[in-house]
């Protein structure tokens, strides 16, 4: 998506991921990756921070994100968001029960 970064002289416009599609392939990332174990733990703290912050601020694109997923790459997604569930949950109880709810539905 078209956005700006602000210098103190410039503005310069670049594109960046969709938030809710980068948090979903973080998911999906963090079981993709064999023997890096630390780097799989901060893809799912990644996706957990920018869930949250998705469902505060747009509520329901993270869902479109989940059920806009390729087909070949769920099973780990779906680990990966059952993974960050209890980092969610330390957010908001009610954000864990619709990923719960989403990952039900879509498994």
């Amino acid at each position: 998506m078209p956005t700006v970064i602000l210098s103190k002289t410039y503005a310069i416009p670049v594109y960046t991921p969709n938030p809710a599609r980068f948090a979903v392939h973080k998911l999906f990332s963090a079981f993709s990756r064999i023997n890096q174990s630390a780097k799989s733990d901060k893809d799912i703290l990644q996706a957990a921070t920018v869930i949250c912050a998705m469902e505060d601020k747009y509520p329901g694109d993270i869902e479109a994100a989940l059920l806009a997923f390729p087909h070949t790459g769920k099973t780990a997604m779906l680990q990966g968001a059952r993974r960050a569930l209890p980092i969610i949950k330390s957010h908001s109880e009610h954000y864990a029960n619709n990923l719960t709810a989403l990952i039900q539905g879509i498994s």
